[in-house]
């Protein structure tokens, strides 16, 4: 549930001392950052995650980004996409790309 800061700021003027209006404005200010930062990290890797797939797609072809693969990509650490999108450059099938054993 999305609450606005101004709704928060309205009812913690109307209601609250001084003292306890600061502090709930803190902790909605915390939580709004936080909820930022986590919005650019997601945000971060769905880019990666796109950007390996394209270049999944124009090395080895369209018709190798079948569900199961999209889904390996989608559940991905960010530098487990790191990893593969440098492999890209070696690699001489999408399997070499994928393999532990692969080049780094």
């Amino acid at each position: 549930m999305d609450i606005e800061a101004e709704v928060v700021q309205d009812i913690a003027h109307r209601t609250l001392s001084t003292s306890k209006r600061d502090t709930v404005m803190t902790l909605a200010e915390k939580l709004h950052q936080k909820g930022l930062m986590e919005g650019k990290l997601e945000g971060r890797l769905e880019g990666r995650q796109s950007v390996l797939q394209r270049l999944l797609a124009k090395r080895f072809g369209d018709s190798i980004l079948d569900i199961r693969l999209q889904e390996r990509l989608r559940s991905a650490t960010q530098e487990e996409l790191d990893t593969w999108a440098e492999r890209i450059l070696d690699a001489a099938t999408i399997d070499d790309i994928f393999t532990d054993c692969a080049p780094d």
